[in-house]
C-alpha cells in the first residue's frame, strides 16, 4: 500500500477554546479578516472571536455576507477587501460556505488576480495563513485542502495544501442551537463523506477514520431522530464531522458528492441532504463489488441491510422533494461528467447516473 497524507492543522477542541488559545491568534498574525454569515452573531462564535482577538490586540474586519454555495464574485470581493486591509490572515468562522469562502480569499488577498485565479496554480504568492471555526457539524472543511465554490449552474472546486487551515478550532457551544434540519443534513454529509471514501479506497487510514464515523454516528442515530441534543452530543457531532474530514483528504468523494451537488445548484436542496438523498442507492449498487466492506459498515452502523440504510435516511429526511423527468435529465448532463471522473467502487456510464438520479428521487 502507498499513502500520502498530509494533516497540517492544529485541531483544539473544548468549550471556551477561542478565548482560552487566543495567543495561537497573535501568532498566527496581527490583522485578521474574518468571513462568516449573519448567523455568527447569534451562535457567540463571532464575539468570542472578536474578543480573543480584542485581548491579543490583533486588528480585524469581519466580512458577514457570505452567502450558501459562495459563488466567484463574492469570493473576489473578499479577496479585494482583505488586501486593500492588509490583513496578513484568514479566519473562516461559521458552515462549509463560510470556510470554503474563506480559503478562496485567503489566495486571492496574496494574488491579485481576479476570482477566477483560485483554479490557477501554482499561485504565485502563498495565500494567507487560515484558521477556521466551524459552526455545523458535517463539512470537515476545518481540515481539507479543497474549497467547493459556485460557478454558473455548476460547484467547482480547486485543491491547494496551502490553504489547509492552521488551526481549527471545534467548540460544540457553538452548534448546541443548530436547528433540526442544518444538524441532520450536516450530519448526513459526514456520513457521506465516510462512506464514499470507505467504498473508494481500502487502506487501514481512512478505513480507521470510517469506521469511527460510523460509530459515532450510530451513537448519535437516536438524538438525530428525536431532535433531543444533549451537549456530549453535540460534541461527538462535530468531532465526527472533523474525523469524515480526514478521511476524505486520503480518498476524495464519488459521484454522489457530484451528482448531489446538481441538487444544489438548480434546486437549493442542503448539500448534505443532497448526498443523502442519493446515498442509498448508491450504496445498494455498490454491494456486490463491496459487500464484505459495507457490512461493516452497516453493523457499526446499528442497521441490517441496505434496505434499512435507505429507511434511515428517508426517515431522517422526511417529506422529499418532488422531482420531473427532465429536471433529471438535467441533473445528469450537469454532473456526469464530474461523476463518472470520479473514482467510484463501480464502473459507472451516463445511463447509471441517470438510473440512479431516478431510482433515488422518484
Amino acid at each position: 500500500m502507498e499513502l500520502k497524507w498530509s494533516v497540517p492543522t492544529r485541531i483544539i477542541l473544548g468549550d471556551g477554546c477561542i478565548l482560552n488559545n487566543a495567543g495561537l491568534l497573535a501568532e498566527t498574525g496581527r490583522r485578521a479578516f474574518i468571513v462568516t454569515s449573519p448567523s455568527s452573531a447569534k451562535n457567540g462564535s463571532l464575539d468570542d472571536l472578536k474578543r480573543a482577538l480584542d485581548d491579543q490586540g490583533v486588528f480585524y474586519a469581519v466580512y458577514d455576507k457570505t452567502p450558501p454555495n459562495p459563488p466567484l464574485l463574492a469570493v473576489g470581493e473578499m479577496g479585494s477587501a482583505a488586501r486593500a486591509l492588509g490583513c496578513d490572515f484568514v479566519v473562516g468562522l461559521g458552515g462549509g460556505s463560510a470556510m470554503d469562502a474563506a480559503k478562496a480569499a485567503a489566495v486571492l488577498a496574496a494574488n491579485d488576480t481576479g476570482p477566477e485565479g483560485v483554479y490557477k496554480q501554482p499561485y504565485k504568492n502563498k495565500p494567507l495563513p487560515l484558521i477556521a471555526v466551524p459552526t455545523t457539524c458535517g463539512t470537515g472543511s476545518e481540515v481539507t485542502a479543497a474549497s467547493v465554490l459556485t460557478v454558473g449552474d455548476m460547484k467547482k472546486s480547486f485543491k491547494s495544501d496551502d490553504v489547509i487551515p492552521k488551526i481549527a478550532f471545534l467548540d460544540a457551544r457553538y452548534i448546541d442551537s443548530l436547528p433540526q434540519s442544518i444538524t441532520v443534513d450536516t450530519a448526513v454529509d459526514a456520513l457521506s463523506h465516510a462512506l464514499e471514501g470507505y467504498l473508494i479506497m481500502d487502506s487501514w487510514v481512512s478505513d480507521m477514520l470510517a469506521e469511527r464515523v460510523f460509530a459515532f454516528f450510530s451513537m448519535c442515530l437516536p438524538s438525530l431522530v428525536s431532535g433531543g441534543y444533549s451537549h456530549e452530543i453535540r460534541e461527538h457531532l462535530l468531532f465526527m464531522a472533523m474525523l469524515a474530514g480526514l478521511s476524505i483528504v486520503i480518498t476524495g468523494t464519488s459521484a454522489v458528492h457530484a451528482m448531489g451537488y446538481a441538487l444544489t445548484t438548480q434546486r437549493d436542496v442542503p448539500h448534505g441532504r443532497a448526498c443523502g438523498l442519493l446515498l442509498g442507492d448508491f450504496l445498494a449498487l455498490c454491494y456486490p463489488a463491496k459487500k464484505a466492506k459495507i457490512d461493516k459498515a452497516l453493523s457499526l452502523l446499528g442497521i441490517e441491510t441496505a434496505l434499512d440504510f435507505k429507511k434511515m435516511l428517508d426517515d431522517l429526511f422526511g417529506e422529499k422533494e418532488e422531482y420531473t423527468l427532465r429536471e433529471l435529465k438535467e441533473f445528469t448532463e450537469i454532473s456526469c461528467d464530474s461523476a463518472l471522473s470520479r473514482p467510484n467502487p463501480v464502473k459507472m456510464e451516463k445511463e447509471d447516473v441517470f438510473a440512479l438520479f431516478k431510482k433515488a428521487l422518484l
